[in-house]
């Protein structure tokens, strides 16, 4: 679903495996139980979370 441009992983990555064995690899905020969720939902708290995070991941 997409193309690698770079090796270096952003600082505020975490990787997890869940009980099913979907493993993922991106901001431990973002891997908070309904986060997508409620950012889709465009819960002001998770957009917060979603931007402060895009941003470490861009520095």
């Amino acid at each position: 679903m997409f193309t690698t441009v770079d090796s270096r992983v952003p600082a505020n990555w975490v990787a997890r495996i869940d009980e099913l064995g979907v493993v993922e690899i991106c901001p431990a905020r973002w891997q908070v139980p309904m986060f997508w969720d409620s950012f889709y939902d465009r819960n002001p708290e998770a957009v917060r979370v979603f931007e402060e995070e895009l941003a470490e991941i861009v520095r």
